[in-house]
């Protein structure tokens, strides 16, 4: 397939923990729109890249032809090379950027972590092991980086607190900018929460598995993981416990909030909106 056979009309890149499987389960309903189904996040921009536009193309094969294609994937946000990539492909793409507290989002990035057995108990250890549970969260360094390959026309901020406060308000926006109509009857979930708020019975086991999904993905055998959430594995490795996530202390929120300083000041003055609670 070549490239001017396949159209890619919009990603929303993340970050990571900032609305992202909320977006993609609203928008793969609509439609208007076609995404991928086996998989959210082909990782095609970000680690696949070099497997061609015909393997990426296979994910939207049941797309209708009065359709338009999209994906939702928020590793791509701050990983380099990804916006040329992008670009090579789709030059003419909105880019949907999605913004959150930035030290809510690594605390909530380092809960992802823990909850799948990735990362020891502490905050500060765990950020060691992993450095992108802070650095994604960078605004000041990677908007820019979108900016310069796709221009201010056609990036769009969508921020966590709208999809909390105003959801419809805050999709029929993102309608907007993708040029697809909006009908509140097919966001009948519009409210819903849609991640996982418990904490493995064993984080040895809630590695070993997210290992193996993550292999098995990478195989394109997307089935197997859908036939093993039906199995209802990934209830049996949760205990539904919310209580026992840990929470964010005064002085680590303190500490991240000071280390996002520049980050803060950079999205205030990027999208003209006060970010008096975000310094808090």
């Amino acid at each position: 397939m070549s490239l001017s056979q396949f159209d890619l009309s919009f990603v929303a890149v993340g970050p990571q923990r900032t609305g992202t499987t909320w977006l993609y389960e609203m928008l793969r309903g609509h439609p208007q729109i076609c995404m991928p189904e086996a998989v959210k996040e082909t990782m095609f921009f970000d680690k696949r890249f070099g497997r061609g536009i015909d393997w990426y193309a296979t994910y939207f094969d049941h797309g209708k032809e009065e359709q338009i294609n999209g994906e939702v994937a928020p590793t791509y946000f701050d990983t380099s090379g990804v916006p040329e990539r992008v670009n090579e492909i789709a030059p003419d793409c909105e880019i949907i950027i999605s913004l959150r507290h930035p030290a809510e989002r690594a605390f909530s990035l380092y809960l992802h972590h823990l909850k799948k057995g990735r990362v020891p108990p502490s905050l500060w250890d765990a950020i060691e092991q992993k450095p992108r549970i802070l650095t994604a969260g960078n605004y000041s360094e990677h908007i820019p980086r979108w900016k310069s390959i796709f221009g201010k026309e056609q990036i769009h901020f969508l921020f966590l607190s709208d999809i909390h406060n105003r959801p419809r308000e805050a999709l029929r926006r993102v309608c907007d900018w993708i040029g697809v109509k909006w009908e509140s009857s097919w966001f009948s979930g519009v409210n819903q929460s849609v991640n996982t708020k418990s904490m493995p019975r064993s984080p040895f086991l809630a590695n070993l598995v997210s290992h193996l999904v993550t292999k098995i993905h990478g195989y394109g055998l997307h089935s197997i993981v859908k036939i093993g959430k039906k199995m209802g594995i990934k209830k049996a490795l949760y205990s539904k416990k919310e209580n026992k996530l840990p929470k964010m202390s005064e002085e680590e929120k303190r500490k991240l909030t000071d280390l996002y300083k520049e980050d803060i000041n950079y999205v205030e003055k990027e999208t003209k909106k006060s970010m008096k609670s975000w310094r808090k």
